[in-house]
């Protein structure tokens, strides 16, 4: 007889042998036959289990990474802004130990020392009057009760600045008995504000008077305290980009007479140039290159100008009325002179405008195929730069489609010269508008062969 003891596996006991412990084995294949049927097939896992369990375990790595990222970034900015406003705050006691006397007004910039050098500062310092809400470039009557002071800091890692406002009294009244003052505006072509502009003040009898201040955003900068003169030529020195035009050819400058209290307010018109170039407006006639234009724009006082097709005119102020252009130089291409008013463009602000302009159409016929066709102004018009116009070669049919400015012309090809009879002009206002056709003889019209050379009439012998 075997001796051990009973044991509980599953729902019947069975002998935990202390010897070979095949009965064991046997009771636990035993044990296996009563399992449900399909039930040794499902003890495993499949491949494709695998895979989607791989599948759900990658997603969910790269959400909780990705949360894990966007905290530690918010972590590190949420340090970086309370710095930043440390340092907004300490900046604005330092300038008010300085007082207003050692505030320069407009726009400042400063960076901190040490640690904290990836940071920037930015002063925005205006004088307010009392009572007064808007810019001094907009109130009726600014003045010197306080001054304002916008603090912002940015650094590499804030999605944005830290900006502080405060008001910083003057340490005594300020008495503007017997001085004037000056309301400085740089606007851009639609009135609105242009911020960042150097300005700077130069009085060479009241040196005193002299001031060089960047305006801030509202593009105003108030000057107090300005003896009477009338020798403050005031600025823009920059920095003004390249790409900027001023409205008028001294519009950067300009002499500011200062009257005892009274309030001077120049204003500075500065906005990204514009670009224009011109072609025909007719397509199947097109404008030969180098044909002259003439053009005005009567906001920068400039007087009528020249250009020329293929070129492009560039440094214009973006005016959006007032720029007037028109084929040719010659007095006798001038609208007016038939009683039309000259063709009008807008200009794009940092942008090229292309002004198509009306051209008389001309078609000549009579040539040979690749024959070199010029034009050369023959009327009375006066002004005339161009001599002589290359109007290209003639098509496999003989013929020369060209766009020319009004007047009366010429041609030339191969050697021989047609001259029109009439000169070429705008059409009565409803006519349409008919090429004129010119007619050589160098070849069968729209035919590119050569005209054949007539054969002698045979005479009779005596």
């Amino acid at each position: 007889m075997v001796r051990g003891h009973r044991v509980a596996i599953g729902p019947k006991p069975i002998l935990r042998l202390q010897g070979r412990g095949r009965w064991v084995m046997s009771a636990m294949r035993r044990r296996m036959h009563l399992l449900p049927k399909g039930t040794q097939s499902e003890a495993g896992f499949t491949l494709i289990e695998v895979m989607a369990a791989m599948v759900i375990f990658a997603a969910l790595s790269t959400v909780v990474f990705s949360i894990l990222v966007q905290s530690l970034k918010t972590t590190h900015e949420s340090s970086q802004r309370v710095i930043a406003a440390n340092l907004a705050q300490s900046h604005i006691e330092s300038l008010r130990l300085v007082g207003t006397t050692g505030i320069a007004p407009g726009v400042t910039a400063a960076t901190p020392v040490g640690s904290n050098s990836d940071f920037s500062i930015s002063t925005t310092a205006n004088w307010v009057g009392l009572g007064q809400s808007t810019s001094a470039c907009s109130a009726a009557q600014p003045g010197q009760a306080y001054m304002r002071i916008h603090v912002e800091v940015t650094g590499p890692r804030l999605s944005s600045p830290i900006a502080t406002d405060a008001i910083i009294e003057p340490e005594t009244a300020i008495s503007s008995a017997g001085t004037g003052a000056a309301a400085i505006s740089v606007i851009d072509q639609l009135g609105a504000p242009v911020s960042g502009i150097r300005v700077t003040g130069l009085d060479s009898a009241h040196p005193t008077n002299s001031f060089s201040y960047t305006v801030g955003a509202d593009g105003c900068l108030y000057v107090p305290q300005l003896i009477p003169t009338g020798s403050l030529v005031v600025s823009v020195t920059g920095p003004i980009s390249p790409d900027y035009v001023a409205q008028t050819p001294t519009g950067a400058t300009s002499t500011v007479p200062i009257t005892a209290g009274s309030l001077a307010r120049p204003t500075f018109s500065f906005a990204p140039a514009a670009d224009i170039e011109f072609e025909g407006t007719l397509p199947n006639y097109p404008v030969a290159v180098g044909t002259p234009v003439t053009w005005s724009l009567n906001q920068t006082g400039a007087s009528v100008q020249s250009g020329a097709i293929g070129t492009v005119i560039a440094g214009l102020w973006p005016a959006t009325v007032g720029f007037h252009a028109w084929l040719g130089d010659c007095t006798d291409a001038d609208p007016q002179s038939y009683s039309t008013i000259p063709q009008s463009f807008s200009l794009t602000p940092a942008g090229t405008t292309t002004a198509r302009l009306d051209a008389r159409p001309v078609k000549i016929r009579g040539l040979t195929a690749s024959t070199q066709v010029t034009a050369r102004h023959v009327g009375t018009g006066t002004g005339c730069t161009v001599a002589n116009l290359d109007l290209g070669q003639s098509d496999s049919q003989g013929i020369v489609h060209t766009g020319l400015p009004s007047g009366l012309w010429s041609f030339t090809a191969a050697g021989q010269t047609q001259e029109l009879t009439q000169p070429l002009s705008p059409p009565a206002p409803g006519d349409e508008e008919v090429p004129t056709v010119v007619n050589f003889t160098l070849a069968d019209l729209d035919h590119p062969s050569a005209s054949p050379t007539p054969t002698p009439t045979p005479t009779a012998t005596p």
